[in-house]
């Protein structure tokens, strides 16, 4: 799996390896929302990761976060349609906003209003084909749409 970001925030280490943050880029439980750790570089340009086990730590050393950006899909739910399909969608956190599958689901006697997180939702959060970015920071995550009649 490849790295998608480089972190420039600074990891100080000591000769006996002890990493601390010295900047507030993570937040307190140490991770990167949006973000799975990818390991360890050696300067802020690099995306490929060091064996932490296996470098040599003789000197004050610092050591950059490589980040690689999580996946997650986004499903759509008919919510009572009579009929038709929306396919499942895939997204990356950060990537550039993209719009959400057009809705093939129809509905007798209804009109269709957009999307909803929730089912018995009246008016939609998304309208049709609405371009959305960053819906859920769990990594392999999953964000369900309910169709708003």
């Amino acid at each position: 799996e490849s790295v998608d970001k480089v972190d420039n925030v600074k990891y100080e280490t000591t000769v006996s390896a002890v990493l601390t943050a010295t900047t507030n880029a993570l937040n307190a439980e140490g991770y990167k929302p949006g973000y799975a750790f990818a390991g360890w570089a050696i300067d802020n340009t690099t995306t490929k990761a060091i064996d932490i086990a296996s470098y040599l730590i003789t000197t004050n050393t610092t050591l950059y976060a490589l980040w690689t950006a999580n996946t997650y899909t986004v499903y759509f739910d008919s919510n009572g349609a009579t009929g038709g399909n929306t396919e499942p969608q895939a997204f990356t956190y950060d990537a550039a906003a993209a719009a959400l599958n057009e809705n093939g689901y129809e509905r007798t006697g209804y009109q269709f209003l957009g999307w909803s997180t929730d089912s018995a939702a009246t008016t939609a959060t998304y309208v049709d084909k609405a371009s959305v970015s960053n819906l859920t920071t769990t990594v392999n995550g999953t964000v369900n749409l309910d169709a708003v009649w």
